[in-house]
């Protein structure tokens, strides 16, 4: 009994020279454990988890916390329906089947927040305009002080593009916004899954709550290791701020990761969002005509005047009186430019466009253009600049206006229908679609290559799943399109970035021959009589 313990001794001294080393070596930091990656999409039970987590379940899903049998004996919310609807609105080939590419893009690092029907539950702007945060707890990665500067950095990214102010919170002072770095179940309805898989969530206004996943590779580099934390940042401040995910895949808010560099960080998409919410700031408008007024401008002339007995310089300033305003007068060629709404087809025979708080005309009849840019305000009392999309509604002779979540209906230029401008609703519903065709008795909004149908008389878009491709509605013409309208019997399709124009028969269901031509001088309102004005 009194030998195992020299047993023992010998036993430990045999295993330490054996492996060359002590067992515990004294100094060497123990080795951390890594964090457990984020499971991955394999089999199609784990792509219906997927599809009900991000809100493609039409009887349920994420935002409502239904099952798929929850829905009910009417729900017909099928996988293949689910598939193909994802499939369709990420430009994806739609198969119906969880192929490669599916698989591919599910497992993609991503936003928490679902894409239905999140999409349609925003619009509330936060209602003051200058906002403070506070970043709590502890910071991977980073030091908190770093981190603190990326924040400061993703809230001016918003703010270039609305009258938008972010500061940090002083002292005691309560945040609208509170920023933490957080792991698995944190209590807030969406928990982190693990490295590499949902890196970040925000919730929309009011509630200002910003989680990040500490478990991930964060970097402040943009050479495509690990996820830029200000990248990131930016996207789910985007959220804090009101804006749901969006489709196009150029988009900050696009829910999927992807490296974007500074310089490039809020496409015209994300521009557009943040200005419907908030309005635009005023030292960074959207591009329009070039100065349609002639400024008031004060000059300041100043002469020199040089004594040689006591060297001393004397300087007089003359101030010239302002100029008087003048009217508005063309100074582009509109025909160049890519327009925010167009529109035509009312008994005026006039074509509208807008061009954020202009409207310019053309008359088909007379083949010119209005020399003059038009206030929105004077020609749609009680419409708004920046205005997204328009069309007059051949069936009801109305013509409508949108912007973000909002409908304006008037029953002519002059006259805004009573209790407009109205909040739209519907499943899926688009936020800010850049073009509204007519096609098939009915108006379809066009948003990042996908068209919704809306309702004139519930005032609703009518979602269809799988919703339906701007390619596949109207063979021959392309993805890229930037802006659209209908116009006796055909369809115009304006794209980015050739700056060509497609015309689409309606009838014959195909792209005129001769199509895409150059959009300066490929339709009928710019068609080398562009130069003239009335």
């Amino acid at each position: 009994m009194r030998a195992k313990p020299y047993l023992f001794v010998l036993f430990y001294f045999l295993l330490t020279f054996t492996n060359g080393k002590p067992v515990k070596s004294k100094g060497k930091k123990a080795i951390e454990k890594s964090p457990a990656k984020a499971p991955k999409v394999k089999t199609n039970t784990d792509a219906l988890k997927y599809l009900d987590k991000f809100g493609y379940n039409a009887c349920g899903g994420h935002g409502n916390g239904k099952s798929v049998v929850g829905g009910g004996p009417l729900c017909q919310s099928s996988f293949q329906t689910m598939i193909e609807h994802f499939q369709t609105v990420f430009r994806l080939p739609v198969t119906g089947k969880l192929d490669e590419a599916t698989i591919n893009l599910m497992n993609r690092p991503r936003c928490s927040l679902g894409d239905y029907p999140m999409g349609y539950t925003v619009f509330r702007p936060w209602p003051n305009t200058t906002l403070k945060w506070r970043l709590d707890g502890n910071t991977p990665k980073f030091s908190k002080d770093s981190i603190r500067s990326h924040v400061q950095e993703a809230f001016d990214d918003w703010a270039r593009y609305a009258p938008l102010k972010f500061r940090e919170v002083q002292g005691d002072e309560k945040p609208n916004f509170l920023i933490s770095f957080e792991t698995g179940e944190h209590k807030d309805g969406f928990p982190f899954d693990g490295a590499g898989g949902t890196l970040a969530h925000a919730f929309f206004p009011t509630d200002g709550k910003v989680h990040f996943d500490s478990t991930e590779e964060w970097t402040d580099k943009y050479d495509g290791f690990g996820y830029n934390f200000r990248l990131v940042a930016s996207h789910e401040i985007g959220h804090a701020l009101g804006l749901a995910h969006s489709t196009d895949p150029k988009s900050l808010m696009y829910p999927f990761y992807q490296l974007i560099q500074p310089q490039d960080l809020l496409p015209k998409d994300d521009r557009d969002g943040i200005r419907a919410l908030y309005g635009t700031s005023e030292t960074n408008k959207p591009t329009t005509f070039a100065a349609t007024t002639a400024a008031t401008q004060t000059t300041k002339k100043t002469t020199t005047k040089k004594t040689t007995k006591s060297k001393t310089t004397k300087k007089t300033t003359t101030t010239k009186k302002p100029t008087a305003t003048q009217s508005p007068v063309l100074a582009h060629d509109r025909c160049a430019r890519y327009l925010d709404v167009v529109f035509g087809g009312g008994p005026d025979k006039w074509l509208y466009t807008l061009d954020y708080d202009l409207v310019w005309r053309y008359h088909p009849d007379f083949g010119q253009w209005d020399t003059r840019g038009l206030p929105i305000t004077e020609v749609f009392p009680g419409a708004e600049p920046h205005m997204m999309a328009g069309i007059l509604s051949p069936k009801t002779q109305k013509i409508y206006l949108f912007k973000g979540y909002r409908v304006w209906r008037f029953s002519s230029p002059s006259s805004l229908d009573q209790g407009f401008p109205k909040r739209i609703f519907g499943t899926g519903t688009p936020y800010n679609p850049i073009a509204a065709l007519y096609e098939k008795g009915h108006i379809w909004l066009l948003k990042g290559g996908i068209l919704y149908k809306f309702d004139e008389n519930d005032l609703q878009y009518e979602f269809h799943r799988p919703p339906k491709r701007i390619d596949e509605q109207f063979p021959g013409v392309p993805k890229n399109v930037r802006a659209a309208f209908t116009h006796d019997g055909k369809h115009y399709f304006f794209t980015e970035p050739d700056r060509n124009v497609y015309v689409f028969d309606i009838r014959s269901r195909r792209v005129e021959p001769g199509y895409p031509k150059p959009m300066t001088t490929g339709w009928f309102a710019c068609n080398g009589e562009r130069g003239r004005g009335r």
